[in-house]
């Protein structure tokens, strides 16, 4: 379990080993010579701890990997605890001594690594711990090497960046014979009259005994028990797997953003050995349903459409989830805001696993997850890493009521790196530098998931769409419905005026017939540069009035018949509703006015807007060029509630009688 990913835990801490550590250029003599607890470590550099070896002061570090040393002293754990020693965020892998003795090898950044140091730790109160951190520079050879996520792009590190560091907290923790090594909290049933929370545990005991483990659901609102339970389970020496359920009755479901509240639980287990408490983990997490088949997806058996954003970290934004990231350090903080301030209410993190905060924010704003694991190109020899990194970044996020799926891999984005040319499956992906993924990894993966976790559905990696700016959405539902099921937008390969913004219109038009949403991608995070407001706000709010999308040029004399259509997001419904739609052109228009009742979470017909422009042939002869020259057709929506209170708005302007459409 990763130090502070959850509230609390009851290990007693023996050192917090956070701050400034010597750290040289890695070789084979130092590989001999400096994790022995005797080694002067006068000379070498000075690097901070959570960070990257980048920040280090002294003589410098011209290239990985990087040694690690720091001296600190521990308490001696008390007779009959167990001491560890827990690192987190590690990028990308690591060897680790502790006074001298080698502990083991940790690869994969964004789950933490514990190692057993009991024995040590008995020893004396002094100590030395070193470590051995690599992580080969991102090139286009390498681009997206294994489960690096971005920082193995060169289109987004940059060639010969290496992000290589420690990222997260190191620690050195005691707890007694039995350690509550991994918990996973998952909500296979929510209903109004009861909630099943199926929890899983991976219990690591040093002898044969019996363990009560205590459960203990409380409503953090209240502070009120609403569950518990308390079970006796043999435990065998070495890692037992332990399963059981607990039933809330009466809960308060959790929702997604617009839909109702978000009610968080504080759900404990303590694991007691002889009535002594030997160790005790708390997460956060809230009481609902998914259910996801063909990328359409119900929470608490109420349909949701997604409006997704995916994204991905800064440049210059290290693996530490915020922490230690220097320029770009802090920056989730805003990004769960910004994103429901522009009217989104998912987001798909892109080759990367946010840290705590992220997932904290979304839990309590409602904001809906997609998450992947951070896998961008490998073949099958990379599989039982993979699968093993699944099921921890399982464990690791599964108690996060805003994760709604989770992804086998994920696409980088860049010119460098190149993506993923399809949503569906393929036979192989090709990613930069002619590195590819393939099928029967994701597929490993894939399956992988679904074991760990069948509360969630598991979806495929996002590519590009096959459509920006061609024949458009509605076109390509016509043809070939699957194609649409959840569209993926790129706002860098769009191709037109207007061409983001028509798209997704006509995706929330398809709402749930067939399209269970939409993704909206660009380069990188969605704060230090907010994608088109004037296309992203007009598109993606709860209420939207929308027209069939108009022509880019009108000549004179043509007609048009456009249907219009409102788009509600919400759960309430709009009863007197009234739509006014408008048509002008040089030296008239017409406007015309439809009333009746717009259901809630649905799109619903309004009727049809219809007019012919003068200056064909039989209406008065023909308009001469010089006069429409720079002329526009526009056409404008409005949706009222039955009191006049305006609920949204729309406009469309084409080109009469131009050579070139006018931008929409």
């Amino acid at each position: 379990m990763p130090p502070g990913s959850a509230p609390g835990r009851a290990p007693g801490l023996l050192a917090d080993l956070g701050g400034r550590w010597a750290a040289a250029q890695a070789d084979d003599e130092l590989r001999r010579e400096a994790p022995l607890a005797a080694y002067d470590d006068a000379s070498w550099s000075s690097a901070e701890i959570p960070g990257s070896w980048h920040g280090a002061t002294g003589p410098g570090l011209p290239g990985g990997p990087v040694l690690y040393r720091r001296h600190f002293e521990a308490a001696l754990p008390a007779p009959g605890m167990r001491a560890w020693l827990l690192a987190d965020r590690i990028f990308y892998e690591a060897d680790i001594w502790l006074d001298g003795r080698y502990l083991g090898d940790a690869e994969g950044w964004f789950f933490p690594h514990a190692f057993e140091v009991t024995e040590l730790m008995t020893r004396d109160v002094e100590h030395v711990v070193a470590m051995e951190v690599r992580s080969p520079a991102p090139t286009a050879a390498l681009a997206g090497a294994g489960l690096s996520g971005v920082w193995g792009d060169p289109g987004f590190a940059g060639e010969s960046t290496n992000h290589a560091g420690v990222w997260g907290p190191v620690q050195v923790v005691a707890t007694g014979p039995a350690r509550l090594r991994s918990l996973r909290l998952a909500c296979q049933h929510a209903g109004r009259q009861r909630a099943v929370l199926a929890v899983s545990a991976l219990v690591d005991c040093s002898e044969s005994l019996a363990a009560e483990v205590v459960t203990d659901v409380v409503l953090e609102s209240t502070g009120a028990v609403v569950a518990s339970t308390s079970r006796r389970h043999p435990l065998a020496p070495g890692v037992n797997r332990l399963h059981w359920r607990v039933e809330v009755e009466e809960p308060e479901l959790w929702w997604p953003v617009g839909a109702g509240a978000q009610p968080l639980y504080r759900v404990a287990v303590r694991a007691l050995c002889a009535g002594e408490a030997s160790d005790s983990v708390e997460y956060l997490t809230g009481l609902r349903q998914v259910r996801g088949q063909d990328m359409r997806w119900s929470v608490n058996g109420v349909p949701v459409f997604l409006m997704a954003a995916g994204i991905a970290p800064p440049v210059g934004a290290g693996p530490g989830g915020g922490e230690g990231d220097g320029a770009g350090g802090g920056w989730q903080a805003g990004e769960v805001d910004a994103l429901l301030a522009a009217g989104f209410n998912a987001v798909r993190p892109r080759g990367h696993v946010a840290g705590p905060a992220f997932y904290q924010a979304a839990d309590r704003s409602g904001l809906l997850v997609l998450q992947d694991l951070p896998l961008v190109s490998g073949s099958r020899r990379l599989r039982s890493q993979a699968v093993r990194q699944a099921g921890e970044l399982v464990y690791l996020l599964g108690h996060h009521p805003s994760i709604v799926a989770w992804g086998p891999a994920s696409s980088i984005g860049g010119a460098a790196a190149g993506e993923p040319a399809r949503l569906l499956l393929t036979s192989e992906r090709r990613v930069g530098g002619g590195r590819r993924l393939s099928r029967s990894l994701v597929t490993s993966v894939h399956r992988a998931l679904e074991r760990a976790d069948r509360s969630r559905p598991t979806v495929p990696p996002a590519g590009r769409p096959r459509w920006a700016g061609g024949r458009g959405v509605a076109r390509s539902a016509a043809l070939w419905p699957a194609s649409v099921r959840f569209p993926v937008l790129d706002l860098l390969q769009g191709a037109g005026p207007g061409w983001l913004r028509r798209a997704v219109e006509e995706t929330r038009k398809l709402r749930m017939h067939p399209a269970g949403g939409f993704l909206l991608r660009a380069g990188g995070s969605f704060v230090p540069e907010p994608w088109p407001a004037a296309e992203v706000l007009a598109s993606c709010g709860p209420l939207l009035v929308v027209a069939e999308w108009p022509a880019a040029t009108y000549r004179p004399g043509s007609s048009a018949r456009l249907a219009l259509h409102v788009v509600n997001e919400t759960a309430d419904a709009v009863d007197g509703a009234v739509v006014t739609a408008s048509v002008s052109w040089p030296g008239g228009g017409r406007e015309v006015s439809f009333t009746g009742r717009v259901a809630a979470r649905a799109v619903t017909y309004v009727g049809r807007l219809a007019f012919s422009l003068p200056g064909g042939p039989g209406k008065g002869g023909r308009v001469a060029p010089q006069e429409v020259a720079g002329a526009a057709v526009v056409v404008r929506l409005r949706l009222v509630d039955a009191g006049g209170r305006a609920l949204a708005a729309n406009v469309y302007t084409s080109a009469l009688g131009a050579a070139r459409p006018v931008a929409n």
